[in-house]
């Protein structure tokens, strides 16, 4: 498979503007406890994956990952190390837009792209041993870009297809899982980007044109009971997708495109929504407040949303007219601006772990956790810069089972190494507040977070929190991406002041292949590295200044 160059390291360079020592959250009150990623997977548009989703069976779980090529069957019931178990190619193997759903222990997979695209379907019956496609058929639809499994109906319905693209198809599923019928087939009005179906009601998204509510109780005769152009509403653009609260009274939808927030309507009555409020992410704020969701999903009184550069945004939605923050996760800190749609696409909120499974367009897996079910109260956990040092501290008010606390450290907040063991106080309540130091701290930007490990081995993560020291340059760019064969790679960097700038490059197995020390003057600079003397791989590349130390992987392709 071709490689690519691909960018997975970086900074967070508008957070570095005007001060020597910022901090800023890259989570809050949820952790990451495991990952998984190939850097070997194409590019296409800077997509390797794009959606995900789960399931359980025999007290084990699944994460099922679509990518540019196919579906990842991934074990993760130790979602410490994900356990890759296959993979299964799409019926087209280039292709940004995949869709996954799940009906009994079937996995129905489509994609949006590509003249050999399919319907497909996989027994998962014989996880963790593997799968079985049972299903590879044209007979319906080609291509289609969303799905949604009316488990109820044992109905599978059917946005966006090639064969009826102004509407949806409706396909039994519920007689036959491995050879689906189709039941109905009708117009709604508009291109159908994606939809959500309780009972017989049916919310169709129709991107630029809005959203409409229809009643599917006649399947010859669907009723439209609302129609919602974008004028309608604030902050307006492409009507993307969108879920109900558990009780049915409440409907949030995305809109997919810059600058817009996340929306809230009552519904008691299908034909008169009552539109509540918007809110949004911007964890780049203040200097970017243009977010952009993308996928929204209930469970119980939360709202989880995939966010395009903000990672995995949730909110408590115990009272749906007043949404609260309530937890966060940034699946690519490397982020510094909100162009394009880089970041999370997808989350599944519904293991029966508690886990939460997200796909990231460049990142892969990420399982996350939210922090109310650390083993122990934590509050105030915060790092600080100090001349020499930083200085982390934290308070715990109860503690269960608390072996010990280790301190992690991470360059670019996804692969970290242990820095000091604490000991923990095994069972107690009331405070106790906990310090130590970083004694050799990196300059530029850096992350920490805790791992506290109970007395019978497991563990969990706290919030990660990122401090930056004293910077006195900033890397701009990387390019060209991807580097092909005979392709020089330039390095674009800012310097606040004249100094050495020494360039190291080394492979995966840590030997130099390349060292250079450049004297540089000040403002925009550009450097020329000859790539094309080495072979296709894996390389990372250090940036090594007077108080800075910036480092890079890269990927140069056959």
């Amino acid at each position: 498979m071709l490689k690519q160059l691909r960018l997975l390291i970086g900074l967070y360079l508008g957070l570095l503007i005007g001060s020597t020592s910022i901090m800023a959250q890259v989570s809050q009150n949820m952790s990451l406890i495991g990952s998984w990623d190939d850097n070997t997977l194409p590019l296409i548009n800077s997509n390797s994956f794009n959606d995900v989703w789960g399931y359980a069976a025999n007290g084990r779980e699944y994460a099922l990952l679509g990518s540019v090529g196919g579906v990842f069957f991934i074990d993760v019931t130790n979602p410490v190390t994900p356990q890759v178990i296959t993979f299964q190619p799409g019926g087209s193997t280039y292709s940004i837009w995949r869709d996954l759903k799940t009906y009994s222990h079937y996995l129905y997979a489509i994609s949006d792209q590509g003249l050999n695209s399919s319907l497909q379907i996989f027994d998962l019956s014989n996880l963790p041993n593997g799968v079985t496609k049972v299903y590879d058929s044209q007979t319906h639809f080609t291509t289609a870009h969303n799905l949604f499994v009316n488990d109820a109906s044992g109905r599978l319905y059917v946005a966006g297809a090639n064969t009826q693209a102004n509407g949806i198809l409706i396909l039994d599923i519920g007689t036959d899982p491995t050879n689906p019928s189709l039941l109905a087939s009708f117009t709604l009005g508009a291109y159908t980007h994606d939809i959500f179906v309780r009972n017989d009601t049916c919310h169709a998204y129709y991107g630029n044109s809005g959203f409409a509510i229809f009643d599917l109780v006649d399947l010859t005769n669907p009723s439209q009971l609302n129609l919602i152009y974008p004028m309608q509403y604030a902050e307006s653009g492409y009507a993307h997708s969108g879920y109900a609260s558990e009780d049915g009274k409440y409907i949030f939808w995305c809109d997919e495109t810059h600058d817009t927030g996340i929306h809230v309507a009552e519904m008691s009555d299908p034909g008169n929504l009552v539109y509540g409020s918007n809110f949004r992410s911007t964890l780049l704020a203040p200097f970017h407040t243009n977010s952009i969701p993308h996928n929204p999903f209930v469970k119980d009184n939360l709202l989880y949303v995939s966010y395009y550069h903000d990672g995995l945004q949730v909110w408590d939605i115990s009272n749906p007219k007043s949404p609260v923050k309530a937890a966060y996760y940034d699946t690519d800190p490397s982020n510094t601006d909100y162009l394009s749609t880089l970041g999370c696409w997808g989350v599944y909120p519904y293991l029966p772990s508690g886990n939460i499974l997200t796909s990231d367009v460049r990142n892969g897996l990420a399982i996350l956790r939210l922090s109310n079910l650390f083993p122990i109260s934590l509050d105030k956990f915060a790092v600080e810069s100090q001349p020499h040092r930083v200085r982390l501290r934290w308070t715990t008010y109860q503690e269960t089972n608390n072996e010990n606390f280790t301190v992690e450290r991470s360059l670019d907040g996804l692969n970290f190494s242990a820095l000091e063991s604490i000991p923990g106080a095994g069972n107690h309540t009331g405070a106790l507040h906990y310090e130590t130091f970083d004694q050799h701290p990196l300059e530029g930007l850096a992350y920490y977070r805790l791992k506290q490990t109970d007395f019978d081995g497991g563990f969990t993560y706290s919030e990660i929190l990122s401090i930056h020291r004293g910077t006195d340059f900033h890397l701009l760019n990387v390019y060209p991406s991807p580097a092909g064969p005979g392709q020089e790679v330039y390095i674009k960097l800012d310097l606040n002041a004249a100094q050495n700038i020494q360039v190291q490059v080394s492979d995966m197995l840590g030997k130099i292949v390349f060292k250079k020390m450049w004297n540089m003057s000040s403002g925009p600079q550009s450097l020329e590295i000859p790539a094309n003397m080495w072979s296709a791989g894996t390389y990372f590349v250090r940036l090594i200044g007077k108080n800075t130390r910036i480092e890079q992987k890269l990927i140069l392709s056959n």
